[in-house]
């Protein structure tokens, strides 16, 4: 039981695995690099799924930390109740733009179902 009596939700969590880039998702990039990293998408339930692209094979340790980190801090530990929408608004913040980490926010693509 949480404070004053009341249950408290399980939180959000992220795996890895794959994505559909047709649906709505996330794309991070790394340092001044252009080419996506990661992409997360939405999974079920309070779930988010993150696929690490071909870029990621080539990153240290340390940058896939870093990485690491920034998915579990916005995703899962900032505790806001709309993490998606959270995500979304960071993108637009001098935060993301100053980060290592830089997200990316990619619509849903016309004529998709998902």
């Amino acid at each position: 039981m949480g404070a004053r009596g009341r249950q408290r939700k399980p939180g959000f969590r992220w795996v890895e695995g794959p994505i559909d880039k047709g649906a709505e998702h996330f794309v991070m990039t790394y340092r001044a690099e252009s080419e996506p990293v990661a992409s997360i998408g939405k999974g079920q339930r309070r779930t988010f799924v993150v696929q690490f692209e071909s870029r990621w094979r080539e990153l240290d340790d340390d940058s896939m930390n870093d990485i690491k980190a920034e998915l579990d801090f916005y995703l899962v530990e900032l505790g806001e109740p709309d993490p998606w929408a959270y995500a979304i608004y960071h993108c637009r913040t001098a935060a993301n733009v100053y980060s290592r980490v830089h997200w990316g926010y990619v619509p849903r693509r016309k004529g998709t179902l998902s």
